[in-house]
Parts: C-alpha cells; structure tokens; sequence
C-alpha cells in the first residue's frame, strides 16, 4: 500500500510540474509586509540570463542538446557541465570514473566482456571515451568527449549507429565532437559571455541550428526547493499555453484525488514576451507542497535567441526516505521568489 502512494504522489508531483495544478483561481496575491530577498547571483541559461538566489547551483544532470539541420536527416549532441569553476574534480579523474563505470558494465560480444570500447586523447585538455551502445551488440558506439575549458570540465555525447543505419565512418563522429568542443569555451562572468549559446560557464558557438535545454538548480541550504528550467529552440506552433494545458489535465488530477488551491495564475511577461503562469498549493501525506509554473507564449516559431521559456519551482517534495515534507519557505516568501526570479529572466547582450 506503502508503495501504491508513493507511486500515486510521485505522479501526481510530475504532473504538477509538467501541466501545473487545476483549482480554485484567485485574482491575484498581493503581499502587504516586504520580504527581505536573498542575495542573488546571475547565471547564463542559452541566450539568456537569470538571477537566482546566491546558494542555488546548477546540477551536473543539466544538459543542453544541440541539433543540426532541421530536417529528418539531423544530427543531435549533447553537452554536460561537469565542473563549472575550481580545479575538483580534475579531467583525469572524471575520465578516470565513467571508464571504471563502463569496465564495470557487463557485455556479451565485446573482446573484453565489458562495455568499454576504447579511451582516446585527442589533446592533453581532451580525452575521447568509446562505450558501447547495449549490451549485446558492438555495432554501435556511443561517444563521450571530456573537455577542459579554462576551469570548466565539458562533457560531449553523440552516437555513432551501426553501419546499416548509418554509413558514416566512426572517425565522422569523432571530428564533430571534437569540433563542437574546439567552439565551446569558458566564461568567467555571465553578463561577458559573448555569442552562443549558455551552459553554466560554458559557452557553446558552433553554429548550432537548433537548442534543447534542460537545467535543474538545487540549494543545500533548502533542499526541499527545487528550480528547474526548459528552453526550446525548435517548437513552430503553440497548444494554446500553459493555462489551456492545465484545464484540459483537470479531470486526470482529480482522478489522482489531489486537492489544491490556487495561490495565482493568469498572464505573465518573462524577459519582455507574454506569458502565462500558475501557482499552485496543495497537501501530500498532510505536507503542504508548493508548485510553481510559468511559460512563454508562442507568438511565432520559435528560433535561438527566442526559444519557448518553461520554468518551475517547487517547494515541499520528498527527502531521501520518500516521505514527505513541509516547505522551507513561507508562502509569502515564495511568492517573493518567485516574483524576482521570473522577472529578472532577459535577453542576454551579445549572444547572436
């Protein structure tokens, strides 16, 4: 039983972040006493900028893809930041780990038994690492190039199919990581980033056609509050937005027997473009949890340097154990967070 409601909560949870809440709409929240705000800190986020507060970092588990050509016949890349500043942990080291992951991986076909297919440096700041791509074929790879610009580590990702699929040679695959990676660089300082697109501290300018971003912010000093990020450089035609989603979800949350109350929601301008938002409340196990949505309109198709804009902020979630707990913010001020973090998202000078 134990298990059938957490299952139930975690769905019910991603349904709130992706499709935000269905409830009882208010006009509007207005707070009469000041909330003293945290220090902030900007961050590049692709084409854009945003401030969060001081003690939020980006997660390795962020990701950006890039694509080229737009067509059916495209090629997709994926990019982590695995250091953003310092000198911990070092290249070797991290190579040093997703090498004694992939030896520890069983294989059937492969000489070695394991999933490890070659390590390569290409340069003394970037080293290739070959796995491959299931455990029962050796015909397809997938590539991990691990670069170091200036005090970030990147990690790039493609695949190479097998022949059948794909005639290109393995060296094709190689050349374009180490490319995108030759066009990658560090930036020190947000606001001095220059063209490209944003992943932390790095900075990527390979004249991409296409952004897929996905970045999760996390705090230890509120664990509980969780901020994440979307941008889509690719959708063409809109669904009607964010509100319209919601109410056609309505009848799925209250199959789910989650009751909610909204705190706010209707329009919303993020970095100057309308929007939409939706505040949501509700109780799970008896703790409060707090979701948070807003989203840029589609007007028109979208581009680089005006991608669809999802963000979101929850608050409550579940600790380690899977229970349950209460926010560590107050309602008024995650209002106040909410309100500065949204409205501080703009179009980043230089970027194009």
């Amino acid at each position: 039983m134990k298990k059938a409601q957490t299952i139930t909560g975690a769905l019910t949870a991603a349904l709130l972040i992706a499709i935000a809440a269905t409830a009882h709409a208010g006009k509007g929240f207005f707070m009469k006493d000041k909330i003293e705000l945290p220090k902030m800190q900007t961050h590049c986020i692709g084409r854009y900028l945003i401030d969060l507060p001081e003690e939020f970092n980006m997660t390795t588990g962020s990701y950006l893809t890039l694509y080229f050509g737009l067509d059916k016949n495209f090629d997709a890349v994926e990019i982590q930041n695995h250091r953003q500043r310092g000198e911990s942990p070092s290249l070797a080291r991290l190579v040093a780990a997703e090498k004694a992951e992939l030896e520890n991986s069983e294989h059937f076909k492969s000489p070695s038994k394991n999933m490890l297919a070659a390590v390569k440096e290409v340069d003394r700041d970037s080293i290739l690492v070959e796995a491959y791509d299931g455990m029962r074929s050796v015909d397809s790879l997938k590539l991990h190039l691990f670069a170091q610009r200036g005090e970030a580590v990147a990690r790039l990702q493609n695949e190479k199919y097998s022949d059948k699929i794909d005639s290109r040679p393995l060296s094709f695959f190689e050349s374009q990581l180490t490319r995108i990676a030759g066009n990658t660089r560090y930036i020190a300082s947000p606001e001095q980033a220059g063209r490209g697109g944003c992943l932390g501290t790095l900075a990527v300018d390979d004249k991409q056609d296409g952004e897929i971003y996905s970045l999760y912010f996390y705090s230890e000093k509120h664990p509980d509050v969780g901020i994440d990020i979307d941008m889509n450089s690719l959708t063409e035609k809109g669904d009607g937005g964010l509100l319209k989603r919601v109410s056609g979800k309505a009848g799925l949350l209250r199959a789910l027997d989650f009751s909610s109350t909204t705190l706010r929601k209707g329009k919303r301008q993020m970095a100057g473009r309308p929007g939409e938002e939706l505040l949501d409340a509700g109780k799970q196990e008896g703790k409060v949890q707090r979701h948070f949505v807003a989203e840029t309109l589609i007007t028109e198709p979208s581009s680089l340097s005006r991608p669809v804009i999802a963000i979101s902020m929850s608050m409550g979630r579940q600790d380690k154990k899977g229970n349950y707990i209460d926010p560590s913010l107050s309602e008024k001020e995650s209002l106040a967070w909410w309100d500065a973090i949204v409205g501080s998202i703009r179009l980043r000078p230089g970027a194009q």
